[in-house]
């Protein structure tokens, strides 16, 4: 059937393609038919208006055509006098430029407009041009910038309550989320993207939602929900007839059904897929299914059509120029040259994907190349040039795996250099106590006989008492000091013992995710390459990639446990923002977050300290409390961070909990004594608790 499908195919799609072609040049004389009617209008703001709504229709499929009229309501623009309209000229240029790849004009475009939204004070402008800087920033890969930008448009839309803007902008966190592989902020997102566009009735916002909430459980694993959602996805889709979006959810839903093993049902979405990507033309929709099927064909050992469908892919993505594609697809027809015994063609193949991957910065696919020449030199007994390659694979794959843990463990040295620092001076400060303790000790022993000879015997007692008195009001004075010093070494001490638990906890976090991780996906790609010859044992083979793959996720989850990727990127006001989102995906649990005054830089172990604090009393909250809600306020002061916590539960007697001694309550007073904060508790006036915490903001000396 499918031979059948493949023969008949081209006839149907150039039946599509002829109502296509008619139906687009009908649409070019409707447009055509409109520029005139604009051109004829009078210059105003109407006019300026009406260019940029005709611009924004060519801009999918004519961007010289789109340019020219942004270029046209911008110079009226500036002939009227109309600054909102000339702004929102340059935005659009930014836009096409953009999606034409060209990022450096777009940021100029950018710029420029945001400059003059800020002029005139168009908040609406100012929220959507961050929006556009977040996405261009992250097609270049700055991740952490993009998400930066994008939070402050979230700010602004929701100062001034603006719904479109605000799921627009969740839509967008939640895909910079995704490319950092933090998936459970990325489904916090989503989700608030899904439920705003429901309630305004926000198709495009309810489709994008549904596709990326798909995506998102695609990478985690979880094919069912992933189906679900994709399926949901492609049925609003329709409703909009967005094929482009259609052609996408049929190519996940493909990806998902290759995963599941069910390859009749992959081959059915992946035809799908194509089809709808070929009535709109889209390219590179055609590079990556075409790629998908070959995946398929490959591990079937069907080597031939797995070649023929590679190599169509290769094209797709030649014409659009997109490298990665190219790299991928040039990969594969290495690897099935190597499985075929054409070893000479399969190191050509490599050489060529070894210039892409150092063109790009593909570390990842580095070592898999290097490996893979490596193993394909000593197929064919050139063991020199096999060294040669196992060499650069090891000295590649140390320099990512060690540059880290060179940066840690040179931290920790200095750590422990200042730590030894700061208790000689401790111990010398003490041994100075002592010395004057002494010394006022045998002056004060000396004034006293002196006076008991030179005065009366009443005046001798007087004397005496007197300095009785001062001795010990001074040994009580100095006891304070020796109490007060030990004190000092004793939180010392204590900080120092909780900061190396959290520098152990980033190490052992580095090592699972940069070492096992990555050991565990080379197992995993090990076992992808034997499953198709180990054909007795290919049940055995399936299971062993299911126990790698929940390995591989059970480590990220571990990893993100240990250190938290979002406080090491974003640090400690990002950081729990996103504990107190995790809450709202409990059934029944809200939070809420809350920053006031102006933000101050905390040093690092500080940040991580408090971090842990919060994650505690929302751990004690959630086992102990039964509530539904928590409340999260950071106050940043002058000098001090004021943390208020509350939740609704069922409260406690915090003195009696403390004599139990708790660990989870004792661990939290450790860390507010080691900040040299305080801690003050009380029960809410119905129920609930509140604990209110100040720490310095800086270590004190």
């Amino acid at each position: 059937m499918r031979q059948i499908g493949c023969f008949i195919q081209p006839f149907i799609l150039l039946i599509v393609f002829n109502l296509v072609t008619q139906h687009y040049s009908k649409a070019q004389d409707v447009s055509q038919t409109t520029y005139i009617k604009i051109i004829e209008l009078e210059d105003d703001t109407n006019k300026v208006l009406q260019l940029l709504g005709l611009s924004k229709k060519y801009r999918s499929n004519d961007t010289d055509t789109a340019l020219n009229l942004a270029s046209l309501a911008q110079n009226l623009s500036d002939q009227i006098g109309y600054d909102k309209g000339k702004a929102e000229a340059l935005y659009q240029k930014s836009v096409i430029f953009k999606n034409s790849g060209q990022l450096d004009s777009a940021i100029y475009f950018t710029n420029y407009s945001s400059k003059i939204f800020k002029q005139i004070g168009f908040k609406t402008g100012i929220a959507n041009n961050s929006n556009l800087y977040g996405s261009i920033l992250r097609r270049q890969g700055l991740l952490s910038a993009a998400l930066e930008s994008h939070k402050e448009s979230l700010n602004k839309f929701t100062q001034f309550k603006d719904s479109i803007g605000l799921a627009k902008t969740y839509n967008y966190i939640g895909i910079v989320y995704n490319d950092l592989a933090i998936y459970d902020s990325a489904v916090v997102y989503y989700l608030k993207l899904i439920r705003i566009s429901e309630k305004i009735d926000f198709i495009n916002g309810y489709v994008s939602g549904l596709l990326n909430t798909g995506q998102v459980y695609f990478e985690l694993g979880e094919y069912d929900k992933a189906k679900y959602y994709l399926k949901k996805s492609i049925k609003a889709n329709e409703s909009i007839n967005s094929k482009k979006n259609i052609a996408l959810a049929f190519n996940k839903l493909g990806l998902v059904e290759f995963f599941q093993e069910r390859e009749d049902s992959a081959y059915y979405y992946f035809d799908q897929a194509l089809f709808k990507y070929e009535e709109i033309n889209l390219t590179s929709g055609l590079g990556w299914v075409n790629l998908n099927i070959a995946n398929i064909l490959a591990q079937n050992e069907d080597f031939a059509n797995a070649l023929s469908k590679y190599s169509l892919s290769k094209v797709y993505f030649e014409q659009i120029g997109l490298m990665t594609g190219i790299l991928k697809a040039n990969i594969n027809i290495a690897v099935i040259y190597e499985k075929q015994g054409e070893y000479r063609n399969a190191i050509a193949q490599y050489d060529t994907c070894l210039r892409i991957a150092h063109e790009i910065g593909g570390k990842d696919e580095l070592l898999f190349i290097y490996n893979n020449i490596y193993k394909t030199y000593r197929q064919i007994g050139n063991e020199t040039k096999a060294l040669n390659y196992l060499d650069k694979y090891i000295s590649l794959k140390d320099s990512i795996f060690n540059l880290e843990k060179t940066a840690i463990i040179s931290d920790l040295e200095l750590k422990y250099e200042k730590e030894k620092n700061e208790a000689e001076i401790l111990a010398l400060n003490l041994e100075n106590v002592q010395k004057d303790l002494k010394i006022k000790k045998e002056s004060n022993r000396k004034n006293m006989f002196m006076a008991a000879g030179g005065l009366f015997f009443l005046v001798a007692l007087f004397l005496f008492l007197y300095f009785r008195q001062l001795i010990k009001k001074n040994k009580q004075l100095a006891k304070q000091k020796l109490l007060k010093a030990a004190e000092k070494q004793k939180l010392s001490s204590a900080q120092a013992l909780l900061e190396g638990q959290e520098e152990e906890r980033i190490r052992i976090s580095k090592e699972l995710h940069d070492g096992v991780g990555v050991l565990l996906s080379t197992a995993n790609l090990y076992l992808s390459t034997v499953a198709g010859e180990a054909i007795k044992n290919k049940e055995l083979v399936a299971k062993a990639q299911q126990i790698v793959n929940d390995a591989n996720i059970d480590v990220r989850k571990i990893s993100r446990n240990l250190m938290p990727t979002v406080l090491a990127l974003n640090g400690l006001n990002e950081a729990l923002q996103d504990l107190m989102e995790n809450i709202d995906l409990l059934p029944d649990k809200y939070g809420e977050f809350h920053v006031t005054g102006n933000s101050k830089p905390l040093s690092k172990p500080r940040e991580v300290m408090v971090y842990r604090m919060v994650q505690e009393l929302i751990s004690n909250t959630m086992k102990h409390a039964n509530a539904e809600s928590v409340d999260l306020e950071l106050d940043y002061q002058e000098k001090n961070l004021q943390i208020t916590y509350l939740d609704d539960g069922i409260g406690f007697d915090f003195e009696k909990e403390l004599l139990k001694k708790s660990l989870g309550l004792k661990s939290i007073r450790s860390r507010v004594d080691s900040l040299k904060g305080t801690i003050d508790f009380s029960n809410g006036i119905e129920n609930g608790v509140q604990y209110v915490i100040r720490i310095p903001i800086t270590e004190e000396d």
